[in-house]
């Protein structure tokens, strides 16, 4: 289990206890999208980025983030 902070349709901030190192394949379960790949980009102090194999279509992201209970406002 991780923690997100951030994420955008390209890639996600997130808080992880384990050690990851930058190169590292992983592989998330997401609301509405399922299974998806993401590279480590970078890893400091419990904190890692990850860049998605495929970015998050523009149909699915909202839905998502709601999905996982972020609240958007769009005007």
């Amino acid at each position: 289990m991780c923690t997100c902070v951030n994420i955008s349709a390209d890639g996600m901030l997130m808080r992880f206890e384990r050690g990851l190192e930058i190169g590292d394949l992983v592989v998330f379960r997401m609301p509405i999208i399922g299974r998806t790949a993401a590279k480590v980009v970078w890893s400091l102090g419990g904190k890692t980025g990850v860049q998605f194999d495929r970015s998050i279509a523009v149909e699915d992201y909202l839905p998502m983030i709601r999905a996982m209970g972020a609240r958007a406002d769009v005007s």
